[in-house]
Formats: structure tokens, sequence, C-alpha cells
């Protein structure tokens, strides 16, 4: 009982330890951190600009204006590290995704 009680508090502890790859992640060029909430101009000052800029646009309806609500940017670091995806609402980092490996 004793030892299912430790290894359930183990499994916790590692659970509560292991970063959510959506919240951030390290630049593999420096190793710097690159957290959700950072603006466009920091994540340029420690990455560099990404390797694809795309607009995200929405509208209300199908004859609707369209709006600019954010961007989507991909980080290649190369063939043996996968991309990194980051969506932007407006200018500010919201979502870090991995892509598949990099060209």
């Amino acid at each position: 009982m004793f030892l299912r009680r430790l290894f359930l508090a183990g499994l916790l502890l590692v659970a509560v330890e292991t970063p959510v790859f959506g919240e951030g992640f390290r630049c593999p060029k420096n190793d710097r951190l690159v957290e959700a909430g950072f603006s466009m101009k920091k994540v340029i000052k420690i990455c560099g600009p990404p390797k694809t800029r795309e607009d995200l646009i929405t509208s209300n309806c199908d004859e609707c204006d369209r709006y600019k609500v954010g961007e989507l940017w991909i980080y290649d670091f190369g063939p043996y590290t996968l991309e990194i995806v980051l969506t932007f609402m407006g200018e500010r980092l919201t979502k870090v995704d991995q892509g598949g490996y990099g060209t």
C-alpha cells in the first residue's frame, strides 16, 4: 500500500514538473525561452525572423469584409529539429505548437 502511494505521488510530481509545450519553447539557436504573452518584437529579438508568416483572417459571413486578427509564424531550424508553429492574436503570442521536421 505504501509503495503504491509513493508511486502515485511520484507520477503526480512528474506531471506537475513537466512543461506544457503549448505555453512556450526554447529557441534552438540560442536556448532562450519564448513564452505565451510575448510580443512579436520580443520573439523576433530572441529567435530572429520566422521562415513563414501568414495572416489569420476572420469574417462573419462569405460576403462580409475580412479582418486580420493575428498571424501564424513557422520557425524551421533544420531537418533534425521539429518546426515551431506560433499563433499570435493581435501582437501577442497566444499558442505554441510543433510541426513536422524542418527542411
